[in-house]
């Protein structure tokens, strides 16, 4: 083990060692706030049910070096973990460093990086999800298909039950985050799901909270409804007409378009082949609504 330290590595425990295996069994530990603490070489880093591992740096856990935690005392913090794949292809459920995400996949594009947090993350509508997140990289670009199986601890869950669990993705951690469809197992932990788009961010909502929104939207100049939308939608203009609607998806691409003419004050509007996931409708290129397609 070494680390590079910028600040200090706070330690109130005692480390054991053996020559490819290193236990933590009890007592506080803190990596703090700009410490880099890196594990080197085939080495297991056993934590036990009473260490308490608080991560405000980071911890590099490389190619080789694995975490084994015990469930309901995972490490902690505003920090994060890293660890990589080897540079072959395919992958099927390796889970890079034990750091809880299984990747399966065609082409990991000369290899991976897994990063982990410990940081709820919020919904488009404010929702928090549960304490712990992944980001998932590639040295090379890639769009092959990416299933993971994110294990997460109980005591992350922070009160939401873990039978409305969904896995979310999104391009960025600040999101915006779109539910996955997502197989749970309670007793395992684990949420799997398959992205079929650059891969990014992972995290785990409750799925009926987090997609909840209100049954219309307005403003000074529009209004929308159902903002959560089957067949179609509606848009009135209060005070002026509607000339263009843009509807963009969470990548702020735009996937459907309509130029009514002549200009209307009301539309009701379904467009076709629409993925589910949330959406942004943009009205005369000054107003924008967030939609959800099921």
């Amino acid at each position: 083990m070494s680390k590079r330290p910028l600040t200090p590595l706070l330690l109130l425990c005692s480390l054991s060692a053996t020559a490819q295996n290193m236990s933590f069994d009890g007592g506080a530990m803190q990596v703090a706030s700009g410490t880099e603490m890196v594990l080197s070489g085939p080495l297991t880093w056993q934590l036990g049910a009473n260490a308490d591992v608080v991560n405000d740096g980071h911890i590099d856990f490389g190619q080789q070096a694995t975490l084994q935690e015990t469930v309901g005392a995972p490490i902690t913090g505003s920090g994060t973990e890293t660890a990589r794949t080897p540079n072959t292809s395919p992958l099927v459920a390796l889970e890079p460093g034990g750091l809880g995400l299984a990747l399966s996949t065609p082409d990991a594009a000369g290899g991976m990086t897994v990063d982990r947090g410990h940081l709820r993350q919020s919904a488009s509508n404010g929702v928090l999800g549960i304490a712990r997140w992944f980001g998932v990289s590639t040295v090379s670009p890639t769009t092959e298909a990416l299933s993971v199986t994110f294990r997460y601890d109980p005591t992350e869950l922070l009160g939401i039950d873990p039978a409305v669990l969904s896995l979310f993705g999104a391009p960025l951690l600040s999101g915006t985050w779109l539910p996955l469809a997502t197989t749970g197992i309670i007793g395992d932990a684990t949420l799997t799901a398959t992205d079929n788009t650059p891969w990014a961010f992972f995290t785990a909502f409750d799925l009926d909270a987090a997609t909840s929104m209100p049954e219309a939207a307005a403003s000074t100049s529009y209004r929308v409804w159902p903002t959560v939308f089957e067949d179609g939608f509606t848009v009135q203009a209060t005070n002026t007409t509607i000339h263009r609607l843009q509807l963009l998806d969470a990548s702020g691409r735009c996937v459907w378009e309509e130029r009514p003419s002549p200009a209307r004050s009301a539309l009701r509007l379904s467009p076709s082949h629409l993925a589910s996931g949330a959406y942004l409708l943009r009205v005369n290129g000054e107003e924008t609504f967030r939609l959800m397609h099921p």
